[in-house]
């Protein structure tokens, strides 16, 4: 999944797989901003300004894994999870043309799941700070011969 974009993810039951709920192109990946986990040492531009890739080893204290350092070298995200945004707008299709129960966010794509579970719901907000989204529900995937679900 880190290199491809693309992966089979675990339904919320176990029972069958969701299938390229990322790039929905397959063009971009984790990799393409984090070569081996470390920085491709590129400026991005995006609408929040440059943005420098930070080494994933760097994520999160390694003596006490509660700890989670604030991310981008202009710290607009707290949560691994806050790059939810960057996965559904830039490496997905983006928002849904014609919003569904007011939500525009396209509920085929992202690790995010509606706030209720269900799959094939957005969840209701995607957003840094103000809305906390790392114990929020997610898609997990089970490597081949594992019987532990990995969340991203």
């Amino acid at each position: 999944m880190f290199f491809s974009s693309r992966g089979n993810f675990d339904s919320i039951s176990g029972t069958n797989s969701l299938r390229e709920r990322l790039s929905s192109d397959g063009w971009q990946n984790c990799a393409s901003c984090h070569f081996k986990g470390l920085t491709d040492g590129v400026v991005w531009q995006f609408n929040a300004g440059p943005r420098k890739s930070i080494p994933l080893n760097s994520t999160f204290n390694p003596l006490n894994r509660t700890q989670q350092r604030l991310l981008n070298y202009s710290a607009i995200f707290d949560e691994v999870e806050d790059f939810e945004a960057n996965i559904r707008n830039v490496s997905g299709p983006g928002n849904l043309a014609a919003p569904i129960n007011g939500n525009s966010l396209d509920p085929n794509h992202g690790l995010l799941i509606g706030d209720s579970g269900d799959l094939n719901v957005a969840p209701s907000a995607v957003n840094a700070f103000a809305l906390a989204n790392a114990n929020r529900q997610q898609v997990t995937v089970t490597l081949p011969g594992s019987p532990n679900k990995v969340r991203r």
